[in-house]
């Protein structure tokens, strides 16, 4: 709970300092009628997003919030808004409250670590029972012979808090420190959010539990797993991807589409720019848009989860081709490998991925596949052509399988 900016009427996004008292009240109305929703589903506790940019974050930072009533002003005025909150909810609910923060600011005029330690100080005296720490976002690169910044942070906290504190890492090398374990105890709690091994292990007993036995969960890199099971010669009636931000990587795309070539693909974005990145690429194999649908995900802010339907051809459209019956006959160059053992063997000597296009065109090339338009697409889309560095290293696969 906690995905909330404050919009009022068709002004987006208003400045910290620019909220009336009213507003304020509305704001934090919203929150414990979310609380009483969520303690009447009958959850044992909520945790408040107060980290990274959102509204509680922006109150709590004086880079955003320089209000000089009793809102703004020093660390007990910022977080004021928060505190009470809290303490209606742990008056009039039976919840175990979090509160996730972030342990600093790295922009100038932003919240210092010490002052995200007064903050937790503050949240702790309004009862909440544990913190997390939005990890996650602090910089990997530090001078390894000096103590991580993060592990004083976490230091300095524990020695004031009795509360739970969760670090929320990505990576265990953040808090593989025996010196922090020792004196942490059982006041801190590592949160390794997003393991997809876990996902997995959760996936396999569900699906023993509603008796599915036709489902089967891999826990790798999707384009690796793409490529794996490409080699088994799966194919798909529809693929459904939903990966992070960054999209998805263009191997993976073709191999998508040329490999599995599955009627439909859905795609789940939480970044639109992104998917129009990745629906031109996937324009360029042949699919199309269709359809998309954006989900409001998280009410009053600038995030927005976005489905997408591509489809192989429109129904409305076809396309006359003209085939002579002799492609049907399969040459003996063809038969002695297939296009996952050219892949395969490409990556393992070269260290390079291609995609069934560029081994397509390279074999075209050396007059294997006798097709004058296979690899040609309609007027005015632009397929892409193998580059040199690959076709090179597709030919020398050709000659190791004797296919050249």
């Amino acid at each position: 709970m906690g995905f909330v900016q404050f919009n009022k009427k068709a002004e987006q996004n208003i400045k910290i300092d620019d909220i009336s008292i009213d507003d304020i009240r509305k704001i934090q109305t919203d929150y414990i009628i979310a609380a009483q929703k969520i303690d009447y589903a009958g959850f044992d506790g909520i945790q408040i997003n107060m980290g990274n940019n959102f509204y509680l974050a922006r109150f709590m930072n004086p880079y955003f919030n320089q209000r000089d009533d009793k809102y703004g002003g020093n660390t007990e005025n910022r977080v004021r808004i928060s505190s009470e909150i809290i303490k209606v909810i742990k008056k009039t609910m039976d919840m175990h409250v979090s509160c996730r923060i972030n342990p600093w600011d790295v922009r100038k005029g932003g919240i210092t670590a010490d002052e995200s330690i007064a903050i937790a100080c503050e949240l702790e005296k309004a009862g909440a029972d544990s913190i997390q720490l939005t990890a996650r976002t602090i910089s990997q690169i530090y001078d390894k012979g000096v103590k991580h910044p993060f592990l004083i942070y976490v230091d300095d906290l524990i020695d004031d808090k009795t509360l739970l504190i969760i670090c929320d890492v990505h990576r265990a090398s953040y808090l593989d420190n025996e010196e922090l374990y020792n004196k942490c105890k059982n006041k801190i709690v590592i949160d390794h959010h997003r393991l997809s091994s876990d996902a997995i292990r959760d996936a396999k007993v569900n699906a023993k539990i509603n008796n599915i036995e036709n489902a089967r969960f891999i826990c790798a890199d999707a384009s690796d797993a793409a490529e794996q099971l490409a080699k088994e010669g799966i194919k798909a009636d529809t693929v459904i991807v939903d990966p992070p931000r960054k999209g998805c990587e263009e191997s993976l795309l073709n191999t998508v589409a040329l490999d599995f070539a599955p009627k439909r693909i859905v795609y789940v974005s939480c970044d639109v720019a992104t998917l129009a990145r990745d629906t031109a690429i996937l324009e360029k194999t042949g699919y199309k848009l269709i359809e998309y649908t954006p989900c409001d995900l998280f009410p009053r802010t600038a995030h927005v989860e976005t489905v997408a339907l591509l489809s192989q051809r429109r129904p409305d459209e076809h396309i006359d081709i003209t085939i002579d019956l002799t492609e049907f006959d399969t040459t003996a160059a063809e038969l002695k490998a297939t296009y996952p053992e050219i892949k395969e063997y490409v990556l393992n000597k070269f260290g390079l991925k291609v995609s069934s296009l560029y081994i397509s065109q390279v074999k075209t090339k050396c007059g294997i596949i006798e097709r004058e338009n296979y690899n040609k697409g309609k007027a005015g889309h632009r397929v892409p052509q193998c580059p040199k560095e690959k076709e090179d290293a597709i030919m020398d696969a050709l000659k190791h399988f004797k296919m050249i």
